[in-house]
């Protein structure tokens, strides 16, 4: 079974595949939630959080959300174990599948 942050991140991704729009979460869940965060200029922030990867590398999974907390865009990041960006793959607003950026050598 699933610890729950993992259960929640997968559940929350099974609604937005099924076109249930994704819980708005107050901003001190946010911050339970990632604990890396940047503000960015539209006064909203973007939050993230690394994983180690099962074999290599590791995942950075990226939370973009406005002014009121509200997500604007979640994506999921693959890197390398030199820490270069080599796949991408934007799963809200549209699930737009996974983007090779680079081969693993």
């Amino acid at each position: 079974m699933l610890p729950s942050s993992k259960l929640n991140v997968a559940k929350m991704w099974a609604r937005q595949a099924r076109g249930i729009s994704l819980q708005v979460a107050t901003r001190k869940e946010n911050e339970k939630r990632f604990k890396n965060w940047d503000e960015i200029s539209t006064g909203g922030r973007r939050y993230w959080y690394d994983r180690k990867g099962a074999v290599s590398g590791f995942q950075r999974i990226i939370k973009i959300v406005d002014v009121d907390e509200t997500t604007l865009q979640l994506l999921q990041e693959i890197y390398d174990d030199e820490g270069n960006l080599i796949e991408r793959h934007q799963k809200f607003p549209i699930d737009t599948g996974h983007e090779e950026l680079g081969k693993q050598e």
